[in-house]
């Protein structure tokens, strides 16, 4: 039976070390940073808010299926011949 053995020399030690710290200061800084986030409260949200929330979301699933059955252009810049001009010419469109 042949065992393997597996010298460390003070170099590798040392190094083997280091690594290990790092990794446990980077695990012990992400329980820090997890354990210090205030807890997040959905009940909190306002009518108004969820309102405009429920809007929105009714707003995009009708672009989305619109877009999707073919009844509007799939791609926005496909909207506006303006932008569509300076896309094939090499522009980027930039939009929120």
């Amino acid at each position: 039976m042949h065992q393997s053995s597996h010298t460390l020399t003070p170099w590798s030690a040392l190094s083997a070390r280091r690594e290990l710290r790092a990794v446990r200061t980077a695990a012990l800084a992400i329980l820090a940073l997890l354990l210090s986030a205030p807890p997040s409260r959905a009940n909190d949200l306002k009518q108004p808010t969820l309102d405009a929330w429920d809007a929105y979301v009714q707003t995009v699933n009708q672009t989305t299926a619109s877009r999707a059955s073919g009844s509007s252009p799939f791609l926005y810049v496909d909207e506006s011949p303006d932008l569509l001009a300076s896309v094939r010419r090499g522009g980027l469109v930039v939009t929120n």
